[in-house]
């Protein structure tokens, strides 16, 4: 079979707008890997925003997925267990450069911590 303009215009006008739509979300999850999976940092309202294992810290701006009471090296890749003085350990965004932040959080560089996102 030869695919032409005109087969190809054919085909796609039998498509339905949910198929196409299905097509485009797809794609864009396939091209976007962090865009379709939530990750620790990520916005949120709800825990279920999050990643499995992780809750919804609402007090943060945005909401800021996270996994409290972690231990080094046990936090999805990605992030950091992050110790906070009088308080729990909580996985964070890990960050290099402020660029890799999302907007009003910045790649925190505190002594003797490993560096990320947060107000």
């Amino acid at each position: 079979m030869e695919l032409s303009v005109s087969t190809l215009c054919a085909f796609t006008s039998r498509m339905t707008l949910r198929t196409v739509l299905a097509i485009a979300f797809t794609t864009t999850c396939l091209l976007l890997p962090s865009g379709c999976v939530p990750s620790i940092g990520d916005t949120c309202t709800q825990s279920a925003d999050c990643p499995t294992g992780a809750t919804c810290d609402s007090t943060a701006p945005d909401g800021y997925c996270t996994i409290r009471d972690c231990d080094p090296g046990s936090c999805p890749a990605g992030s950091v267990c992050v110790e906070f003085e009088g308080e729990a350990s909580f996985c964070m965004n890990h960050c290099e450069e402020e660029s890799e932040c999302r907007d009003s959080y910045t790649c925190r560089n505190d002594p003797g911590r490993p560096r990320f996102c947060y107000t």
